[in-house]
């Protein structure tokens, strides 16, 4: 880009900023929208967006306005780098592992519980065997 279009891109911009201080609605849409094309010609999506976004909260029919935004989003997206893969790090999340700690604790305490409840039930076996036969009853 030579000095003297540099130049000529700054001093319309700076005209079009000021434009936007209007009361005429039509120029301020029209001067977002001029500003959002000098943004999207120097590949600064995320500035033109904006600006297209300004011009169609005024106008909403400029269909130039609509097509430039889809655009320029559509830019913006391709040229996002992609999302590195995860680490190859397995071990869950800090919440996780507070979960899966709190899981094999409820756990124990099932498996205990239920050791418990055997040992009574094989003592209250052997207590009613062993005190049928003690007691006066036959065993036939």
């Amino acid at each position: 880009m030579t000095l003297s279009k540099l130049t000529k891109i700054t001093e319309s911009k700076q005209v079009f900023e000021k434009l936007i201080t209007a009361k005429n609605s039509k120029i301020k849409a029209e001067s977002y929208y001029c500003i959002g094309n000098i943004f999207l010609d120097q590949k600064n999506y995320p500035l033109a967006i904006e600006q297209y976004k300004s011009s169609l909260k005024i106008n909403d029919q400029n269909p130039n306005a609509k097509y430039n935004l889809l655009y320029a989003l559509k830019k913006l997206e391709k040229d996002k780098p992609p999302l590195p893969p995860p680490p190859p790090n397995t071990s869950p999340p800090p919440q996780q592992t507070k979960g899966i700690k709190n899981e094999k604790k409820a756990e124990a305490q099932k498996a205990k519980q239920l050791q418990q409840n055997s040992s009574e039930i094989k003592r209250a076996i052997q207590q009613n065997e062993f005190g049928s036969k003690a007691g006066n009853e036959k065993d036939w």
